[in-house]
């Protein structure tokens, strides 16, 4: 039986990530919004999510691309 993915790919044109904060852009309570607020539980709480339901979740950022995210979810 093959097995399909649904895949969401979300990009911003924004300011690209540095390596260094993309190394720990799903970890918990990692927040770059500073005195604006922010838990830094968003993307970690996602991280979680997606993984339980067999899926993948990845994140790259450029200055041609901007930010993406990547979701691949299983779908049977």
């Amino acid at each position: 039986m093959r097995t399909c993915l649904f895949v969401v790919r979300i990009c911003n044109g924004g300011t690209p990530v540095p390596p260094e904060e993309l190394e720990r852009f799903f970890e918990k309570f990692n927040s770059t919004k500073g005195a604006q607020g922010g838990t830094g539980l968003g993307t970690s709480y996602s991280y979680v999510v997606v993984t339980a339901h067999g899926g993948d979740i990845s994140v790259t950022s450029s200055a041609e691309d901007g930010t993406c995210v990547l979701v691949q979810l299983p779908t049977g």
